[in-house]
Parts: structure tokens; sequence; C-alpha cells
């Protein structure tokens, strides 16, 4: 918005001040949910939609984006790639339906969110359908979704496409890792989005 943009960020069904069940979120819900704000954006007379989703939403960036020609530009923060591999590291030894995210009360673990992940596996698959500019920034220091995950991802994409590392920075770029994420994005993208 600070750029010029019309912008819109919001809370997925569930999630933040969003209406909804936290225990009834999955990934494939909210690339549904997704198609909803487009469609919103679209009948208020947007034609161009960028997208930025990071960790989980950047899955739904890239499944969403995937089949939805809607989407012009792609923006992904650490994005989490390996749904599965996730789930079982980050969940593993948490029965769901019986017990929370990282024992964080108020965040309770799913046996859909789990079946979600698991059948999703992966999104890399789904990156070779993606035909628009493409900006992926992930900090080194992950130690959620290692950055391993977006150089593989990165490398199945279609150009025009960019993945830029941060050293030092971990997945939600705390401490001083927020302005280079910021600095990254305002950066690449005004030379990126001219394709």
């Amino acid at each position: 918005a600070a750029a010029g943009s019309s912008a819109i960020r919001f809370s997925f069904a569930g999630n933040g001040d969003s209406e909804g069940n936290y225990a009834d979120i999955t990934i494939s819900k909210e690339v549904e949910d997704l198609g909803s704000v487009i469609d919103a954006a679209k009948a208020d007379g947007y034609e161009k939609i960028i997208f930025a989703g990071h960790s989980m939403g950047g899955a739904v960036a890239v499944l969403r984006a995937s089949q939805d020609e809607r989407i012009n530009q792609l923006v992904t923060l650490a994005p989490m790639v390996y749904t599965n591999r996730f789930a079982q590291e980050e969940f593993g030894d948490t029965t769901p339906d019986q017990g929370n995210k990282w024992d964080m009360e108020g965040f309770p673990l799913s046996s859909k969110f789990m079946n979600d992940l698991s059948e999703i596996d992966n999104v890399v698959g789904k990156a070779s359908s993606i035909n628009v500019p493409w900006l992926c920034v992930h900090g080194v220091e992950d130690d959620l979704v290692p950055v391993a995950e977006s150089r593989e991802l990165m490398a199945a994409a279609n150009d025009p496409k960019e993945l830029v590392e941060l050293p030092g920075v971990d997945h939600v770029y705390s401490d001083d890792g927020l302005q280079p994420m910021v600095d990254a994005v305002d950066d690449e993208w005004d030379q990126f989005s001219s394709f």
C-alpha cells in the first residue's frame, strides 16, 4: 500500500478475527477461501492480482496459482513445501483431535488438518503449472521450513522466477529479519515485476 498499490491483508477462516472454527483449518480449505477473496477483488474491478503467502500460506499460494489464472504474480515467503514432512516432524507426537499444535491452548490439532497435509504431501509438482512471475524469499536460518525446500521448489518453477535467500534470518523474520524481507520484496519486485 505504501508503494501505491491497493492491498488487502486477511486471515483465513478460523484464524485471527475471521469467523470459523480453528479446528476446521486445512490447506485445501484455505485454497478455496483464497478463491473467494479473488472473486471479491475481481467483483470490485481489480484486474491485476498479486498474492503473497507466508509458510502455510505459501503452500496455499502455490496450489491456488497452479489452478487459477486470475493470479498474475506470486510472492512466497518461507513457503511450506513438504506438507507431510512438516506434519510428521512438528506434530507426529501429538494425537489429532486430542492435543494442540505445539502444546498451545486455542490451537487444536485436528485429524482434518493432519490428513490434508498428508494427502497433499508436497507442492513441488505444482510449480511447473505456474506461469506468472514468482518471487520467493526465505531465511537461511529457518528451522521450521528448511531453505532447501524453497530451492527445490524454485528449481521446478518456470521463468520468470527469483529466489532470495536471507542469511541469518529465521522462519518468522524475527529480530532484525523483517526489514531485510521487506527490502528484498521491494527491491526485487520493482525489477522482477516488469516481466
